[in-house]
Parts: C-alpha cells; sequence; structure tokens
C-alpha cells in the first residue's frame, strides 16, 4: 500500500459510508440550528435534529440487543472523558447538598405543586449534562471513525454553514430594502422575528453569534485536515460582517469571556513571541466588542442599565427595562453575593445542583405560588455552571474540553490554534448556552486522531514517518 499526497491511505475515498453515520453526521450538524425547533415541553425543545437523534439512538438499542453485534461500552474515566465525568459526578454531589440546604424549595409551596420546577426540570438538567457529552463526543468518536466519514462530515457542514450564511445576509439585505418584509422568523414554533438583525435559519441572532464563531473553529479544523487554505481572508471578513449584524449582547459579553480565559491559560506559561499573539487575538476581541457595543443602540442601552444595578438590587427594587430581559442571568448571581455577604462560602464553592437556578429565579421574581410556577433558567451558561456547581465545578468543566486537547500529539503551531477557538467557543457558550462546545471536541478528537496518530502507526508499519510536515504546520 502507498500513501497519496495529503499522506493519507490510498482508497479511502471509495470507503462506503454506513446510512446511520451519515444520519448521525446530519443530526450533529444541524443541531445548533434552532430555526427547525417546532415546540417545547419541560423546556426540551422538538427539532428535525433531535428526531434524527432518536432514530440513531435507537438503532442503537436495537444493535446492542442483537446477539451478533459486539457493542462497545466506553470507559467514563478515559483520559479523553474523565475531566467531564469528575463534573458530573460533583454535580451530582451539588445536587445532594442543594436538596439539604433546601436550594430547590419554593418557599410558598409545597413540594408536591412545585414538582416541574424543583423535581423534573433538575432531572432532565441531570439527563441533558449526560446527553450532551455522550452524544455529540462520545459517540462523534463511534460513527465517525474513517477517512471518509470525516471527509463527509466537513462537506455537510461546509454546505450547512455557507447556506446559513448567505441566508441570514440575503434576509438582512431583504429587511433592508423591501419595506413590510419582517425576515425569515426565529424558529418555525412561534413565527416571531428578531427584527432586523442578522440570524437566518439559525435560530434567534445570539444562537447565531455561537453558530458563526463555531463555523470558523470547524472550517479552521477542515483546513488543517486537507492540508489546503479554503477559508479566505474575504470569507473571515464576511463572517465577522454577519457577526457584527447580530447585535448580540450575549455574543458580546462570551468574547469578553472568551478574553479572561485565554489571558488566565496563556500568558503565564508562554515566551515573548507567543505573549505578543495572545494579547493581539485578545485585542481584537475586545476593539470588537467595543466596536459593537458603540455602534448598536440595543447593546449600549444594556451597558448603560448597569450603572444602577446594585443600588436597585440592594432596595429589593425590580429591574428595569433593558435589565428586566436579563433578571433570569442577574438574580442568580445576587443571590450567591448575599451569601457570601453572610459568610456562607459552601455554595459558592460547591454549588446547589443543577436546575436549582430555575427555583431562585422563582423566588427573585415572586412567581412561587399556584399561577406562576414556571420554569426559568438563565440563558446565559456561565451563570448556570457556577451558580449550581460552584467555582470548583466551573474549574473542571474548562479542563473538560481544554484537558483531553493538550493531551493530543499535535505540531505546536496547530494545537496553539485549536485551543485559543476551543476558548472562544467555550467563552461563547458561556454567554448563552449551546451544544457547540462539545461538538467542536468531539470533532477535534476524531480528525486529529486520524490526521497524525493513526497516521503516525501506519508510516511506523510501513517505515515511512511522515510526521509531522512543513506543509501541514503551514496549512493554518
Amino acid at each position: 500500500m502507498y500513501t497519496n499526497s495529503s499522506n493519507y491511505p490510498i482508497g479511502i475515498e471509495q470507503t462506503r459510508i454506513a446510512l446511520l453515520s451519515k444520519i448521525y453526521i446530519w443530526s450533529v450538524v444541524i443541531e445548533p440550528l434552532l430555526f427547525f425547533n417546532s415546540g417545547h415541553y419541560f423546556a426540551i425543545s422538538f427539532t428535525l435534529p433531535r428526531f434524527l437523534q432518536f432514530i440513531v439512538l435507537i438503532s442503537l438499542v436495537l444493535r446492542s440487543v442483537n446477539k451478533n453485534y459486539e457493542f462497545k461500552i466506553f470507559n467514563p474515566f478515559c483520559p479523553e472523558y474523565k475531566f467531564y465525568s469528575y463534573f458530573f459526578i460533583l454535580a451530582c454531589l451539588s445536587g445532594l447538598y442543594g436538596i439539604s440546604s433546601g436550594a430547590y424549595v419554593l418557599p410558598t409551596l409545597p413540594i408536591g405543586e412545585s414538582i416541574k420546577v424543583s423535581v423534573l426540570r433538575p432531572f432532565f438538567e441531570y439527563f441533558i449534562a449526560f446527553y450532551y457529552f455522550t452524544y455529540f463526543v462520545v459517540l462523534f468518536k463511534y460513527f465517525i471513525k474513517d477517512y471518509a466519514e470525516i471527509n463527509y462530515f466537513f462537506k455537510i457542514f461546509s454546505i450547512v454553514f455557507y447556506f446559513t450564511l448567505l441566508t441570514g445576509l440575503l434576509d438582512y439585505f431583504l429587511m433592508l430594502t423591501i419595506s413590510g418584509y419582517e425576515g425569515l422568523p426565529r424558529n418555525l414554533s412561534d413565527f416571531r422575528g428578531p427584527g432586523l438583525r442578522f440570524h437566518g435559519v439559525i435560530g434567534e441572532p445570539r444562537d447565531a453569534f455561537v453558530f458563526l464563531i463555531f463555523g470558523l473553529g470547524v472550517l479552521t479544523v477542515k483546513d488543517i485536515w486537507f492540508s489546503k487554505s479554503k477559508l479566505s481572508f474575504s470569507m473571515i471578513i464576511l463572517i465577522i460582517i454577519a457577526l457584527m449584524l447580530t447585535q448580540s449582547a450575549s455574543g458580546i459579553i462570551g468574547l469578553i469571556f472568551s478574553s479572561i480565559l485565554l489571558i488566565i491559560f496563556f500568558i503565564p506559561m508562554l515566551h515573548l513571541k507567543k505573549i505578543i499573539q495572545v494579547i493581539t487575538i485578545i485585542l481584537f476581541l475586545f476593539i470588537f466588542s467595543f466596536f459593537a457595543t458603540t455602534k448598536s443602540k440595543r447593546i449600549f442601552e444594556y451597558y448603560s442599565g448597569f450603572e444602577n444595578l446594585y443600588s436597585t438590587l440592594e432596595s429589593g427594587a425590580g429591574l428595569q427595562h433593558p435589565l428586566s430581559i436579563a433578571a433570569n442571568n442577574i438574580y442568580p448571581l445576587w443571590h450567591r453575593w448575599t451569601e457570601v455577604l453572610e459568610l456562607n462560602y459552601t455554595p459558592l464553592i460547591l454549588g446547589t445542583g443543577l436546575g436549582s437556578t430555575s427555583v431562585i429565579n422563582n423566588v427573585y421574581y415572586g412567581l412561587a405560588d399556584r399561577e406562576f410556577n414556571v420554569l426559568n433558567n438563565p440563558n446565559a451558561n456561565v451563570i448556570r455552571i457556577i451558580y449550581e456547581t460552584g467555582f470548583l465545578g466551573t474549574l473542571i468543566y474548562i479542563a473538560a474540553f481544554i484537558i483531553p486537547i493538550k493531551r493530543l500529539i499535535l505540531p505546536r503551531k496547530i494545537l496553539f490554534k485549536i485551543i485559543v477557538f476551543m476558548f472562544i467557543i467555550l467563552g461563547s457558550s458561556f454567554a448563552h448556552r449551546t451544544v457547540t462546545p462539545f461538538l467542536f471536541l468531539g470533532v477535534i478528537l476524531v480528525v486529529f486522531k486520524h490526521k497524525y496518530v493513526n497516521l503516525i502507526d501506519y508510516n511506523l508499519r510501513n517505515n515511512s514517518l511522515a510526521y509531522p510536515s512543513k506543509a501541514e504546520e503551514s496549512a493554518s
């Protein structure tokens, strides 16, 4: 056997892709597109990708009962998965502490009458935390285990990403030019439009912001995989313009989170050249955030509203517009702060369990009664993680996405770039809860295992070691 110009074994292009693998690839690629949301039950959306995921899972169950099929159970404590397993275990311990401290109790209601918020939703939060990692990280390796399947994933992702980008920009242009045209709806369940903001068929503008960031990361990994620079500078500029047009306040906050994570992680361990590169990236993120804030009246109103936030909360008065819209993100932080003032540090360190943010929001909103017993989770995932699993859980959560990448055998330049993208995607998801960090981790672990680790094994067997070539290092 010989190798082709990309150092992959010849013949992989002819490998047939199983139908179930294709369904899985489609289910993960279109998962972030919340436009296809057709309704909620217990705040769980029913979408086209969820339907495809259901098909995949049912097929796996049927395979597992087939005596002639060897079904392998993954080890949750292997080096790639163990930190997320630690996070999940800590979340369970936080939940036990939350139960014992009354964090799941609505003060004016018995538990039997607040079961939706106090019992069912926390249960689903633990299920979702387990499901996201299992389906988008673990099963990614199970279904995409061949070069042809990786190529197919990148093909489908590129089609979907560029389609969403171009339709979003076209939709924005039509809203600008056609009187009375209100644009595409944010989803198929309510057909409400978000106004003159970029969103396309991705969902709300804040969903579009996160997806565009994620898309940049995946397309960068695609260029590394094929050792070709297909992501042009003009396309990057077009994506940045689309990011600006979302006018997403959570997106700007996400970039600030990303900058903080980059500073904490990189600055202490880099030499001067890399420090300059990281500072350049951070400055770009801050300049982008500042420019977006000053040019968007909507975002600037949010910024202005924070001037009197502390005094308003301290007085017990209700939040006024525009901060009233973000009250579900503010009240959990305020509650933790009042606990610190009372020298109660345990919840801040350990958290009070998944789903407990909805309970405390009900308390502060004054909705804890028979008529208004509703789900009220924060939009910002970082609020959930800090409140529900504490600072300890937050650190382990970040480690679950970064340490598996650090363990990969990659050229230094490529490793640096991938970690930077992971931090940016992770920071964006901190501001707005999304599946993209899980999916990006799944892509990275599979792609680079085949790109370098499998290639090393193959070349060692054939006495032709070709890792890593300078051409591959320059494809960044």
